[in-house]
């Protein structure tokens, strides 16, 4: 557990009643039922994190801009929540976000200081810089992960 994700904020009654998926849900269920989990075969799971990332980062920048700052950081919660399962997913790793920083040394795709600037991220996530450091990680973990994607298949044929 991590309590950016699990504590009682103001905003968490959100995680209860939006119809977005909490992050983290798939790693909740994972002890309750024996199917297949997007660390296991992350390729869909992770393409569709960066298609969604693409609609809803230009919605985060306006919400600050307007200075709309709860809203802004209800979605960047959520964001982080979802970046933090991209990264272990294609490492295929699960997310154990209450261990984050420790399991960050083991992986092996990830942006160059990704560790201290998620933690900054984590720390500031209601500041637009904080906004602008996650949209920054995006685009680091997405270069990294489409070479690794290239690698693969040349490897494979």
């Amino acid at each position: 557990m991590h309590s950016l994700f699990f504590n009682e904020f103001d905003w968490h009654e959100e995680f209860q009643t939006s119809s977005k998926r909490n992050p983290f849900s798939y790693e909740r269920s994972a002890r309750q039922t024996n199917r297949a989990y997007p660390w296991y075969a992350p390729a869909p799971y992770v393409k569709a994190y960066f298609e969604q990332w693409n609609e809803v980062h230009l919605n985060i920048g306006t919400l600050f801009s307007n200075r709309n700052k709860k809203e802004a950081s209800i979605e960047m919660v959520y964001q982080i929540g979802y970046f933090i399962e991209a990264l272990f997913w294609i490492n295929e790793e699960m997310a154990l976000v209450g261990l984050w920083q420790e399991k960050f040394t083991c992986i092996e795709i990830a942006p160059i200081n990704g560790k201290e600037r998620l933690q900054y991220v984590i720390d500031h996530y209601d500041h637009y810089t904080a906004f602008v450091q996650l949209r920054e990680l995006v685009n680091d973990l997405h270069k990294k992960w489409m070479k690794n994607e290239a690698i693969k298949k040349s490897q494979s044929e």
